[in-house]
């Protein structure tokens, strides 16, 4: 029997993020984002080629294909998703008379399609002590820009909101600090309000960076996490225990000693892009 509601999500122009690995262990995950060209109900699913494109040698490999959905009365997005399985590459596609393209034919989701509550990517919420700052191209100082959280994957910053950012958009951005000075291109996925809060949020996803910069980015990022883990444990940034470290001492008598005082960093709970 004909799923009417899944063929109503899997329309034409709908945008997929499909999943292609995710190494839970590493905290690393590669999405390739990707647009639905042709749906053929139980059948398949015809997509755009990605960038950087998916190979021929992925032809018969089962991935996650997922997407974003607003939900009408809370404004919240919320992802959802389905296993699918790569059924052949394309060559020349035929978008209309003249237009021929790459593309990709996934196969129909055989089972319900439901919201998926996992992290692929950690999430580092930032304090003004991680040093880490960031520039828009085209936002004006006066926006008052704020990184606050990054992952391998993308960024949340906070402005002002005197310029459109808008769901979709393509930006330069520059994380600079802890001797770091990264200039990558940006998709905004997610732009949201805060109640009590006259700020704009807005989440982003890096544009296929390069080897390069994907290496300073996890460097970064798991560095950042070191310390959230450190701080969440109330244990300094000195050495490491071994057999060269010094004894360290409980919180409160460390305070009692004139040291730093024991105070685990608290954070909020992340939003998700």
């Amino acid at each position: 029997m004909r799923d009417w509601m899944t063929e109503r999500i899997l329309a034409p122009s709908r945008r997929l993020d499909l999943i292609l690995d995710l190494d839970v262990l590493r905290d690393t995950v590669e999405v390739r984002s990707t647009l639905i060209y042709e749906t053929v109900p139980e059948k398949r699913l015809i997509v755009s080629q990605t960038m950087p494109p998916i190979l021929t040698s992925r032809v018969g490999q089962v991935i996650q294909a997922t997407y974003l959905v607003r939900d009408h009365e809370s404004g919240e997005q919320e992802r959802y998703g389905f296993r699918t399985k790569i059924l052949k590459f394309i060559k020349e596609y035929r978008l209309n008379r003249r237009t021929a393209v790459q593309a990709l034919a996934l196969a129909y989701p055989q089972s319900e399609i439901k919201r998926t509550h996992a992290r692929l990517l950690h999430r580092v919420e930032l304090t003004r002590e991680d040093g880490l700052s960031l520039a828009i191209k085209g936002l004006a100082p006066e926006e008052e820009i704020t990184l606050l959280d990054i992952s391998l994957g993308g960024i949340l910053f906070s402005y002002k909101g005197y310029s459109d950012l808008n769901a979709g958009r393509r930006i330069r951005i520059n994380l600079a600090g802890k001797g770091l000075s990264l200039a990558l291109s940006a998709r905004i996925v997610r732009v949201f309000e805060r109640e009590g809060s006259r700020l704009m949020f807005v989440g982003c996803r890096y544009s296929a960076p390069t080897p390069d910069q994907t290496e300073e980015i996890r460097e970064l990022v798991h560095g950042l996490m070191r310390r959230e883990l450190q701080a969440r444990s109330g244990l300094d940034e000195g050495p490491a225990g071994g057999e060269d470290a010094p004894p360290q001492k409980d919180g409160p008598e460390e305070a009692k000693a004139g040291g730093s005082k024991w105070k685990p960093k608290a954070r909020p709970a992340p939003d998700r892009v």
